[in-house]
Parts: C-alpha cells; structure tokens; sequence
C-alpha cells in the first residue's frame, strides 16, 4: 500500500492511496489524548482512495490518523497549528 498524506494551509489533510488491497476503508482521526476527531468509511475504488478532511475546526497541537482496510493499516502523526 502506497499513502501520502498532505498538510495544507487551507486547514485540510489530504489522504491519497493506490495498490490497496480490500474492499472497504476506515480513515479515523484522534488527538494525542485518544479523543476521536473525525471517522470516515468507505469502498476503494479501483485499488485507490483520495479523500480531504477537514481539520478547520481541530483544536491545535498533535493528531493521529489511521487508516485501515481489511487488510491493511497506516498510522500517521501529524500536526495542526
């Protein structure tokens, strides 16, 4: 699994994936706290996911997003200022 996630100064996380294998995806967002953020499902699609998340409203400070097929997981940290 191939996954790039990209901070922008438009608030937004953007998360693009390609060689998945499973059919189905979670993305979940915790602060460093465990406090859950933000939780998406969804399907993959032609072995790739690209999604935006909003974190304009994320308090500052460090978060953790995870994301995990069937099959897969990812853990990344990153910070919001």
């Amino acid at each position: 699994m191939l996954i790039s996630f990209f901070e922008s100064t438009t608030q937004t996380l953007t998360i693009n994936t390609n060689h998945l294998k499973g059919i189905g995806y979670n993305i979940s967002i915790f602060d460093n706290t465990g406090k859950l953020f933000y939780t998406k499902n969804g399907d993959v699609e032609n072995a790739e996911v690209n999604q935006q998340v909003n974190c304009a409203s994320f308090s500052s400070g460090l978060f953790i997003a995870k994301f995990s097929t069937g099959q897969e997981q990812l853990v990344k940290k990153f910070m919001k200022n």
